[in-house]
């Protein structure tokens, strides 16, 4: 089976860097913005917004040498997941990063705290570390 998926986009917030409890693996979780090829009627591009995963030291590189606006081009895998929230199944989709490559000049971002210790997302919390629902105009990077 082939489950493999390609994207350049530029990332439509920070990267949010959390350290798994009792362990030292961490996951970074950002959405990146991937543009249309064609318009719609108004003559305008339309874009889709994907949530990215990152484990490991991916996770490390995409906190360290990313923010809102980077322009990045994703390569992994998608994968889905449920949760149920008030009797209602909810799906997710995203998209498990195995590779990346920055299409912006590299730039260390300043050391405000390399990893920030959290807890993970809690399986009841269906919006942690998904794209927001809605996303205003001047929030677009592009």
């Amino acid at each position: 089976m082939i489950n493999k998926v390609i994207m350049e986009g530029r990332l439509t917030r920070d990267v949010t860097l959390t350290t798994l409890p009792n362990s030292d693996r961490q996951v970074a979780k950002t959405t990146l913005a991937v543009r249309r090829n064609r318009k719609n009627n108004a003559g305008e591009y339309l874009s889709d917004f994907f949530p990215i995963v990152a484990w490991g030291k991916l996770a490390l590189l995409l906190n360290k040498y990313t923010s809102k606006g980077s322009r990045l081009t994703v390569s992994g895998r998608l994968q889905s997941r449920s949760y149920e929230l008030n009797g209602q199944t909810h799906y997710i989709t995203e998209i498990y990063a195995d590779e990346m490559s920055l299409a912006d000049k590299v730039q260390e971002k300043p050391d405000v705290s390399d990893v920030a210790q959290s807890s993970p997302p809690q399986e009841d919390d269906p919006f942690s570390g998904s794209p927001s629902m809605e996303i205003q105009e001047d929030d677009l990077p592009f």
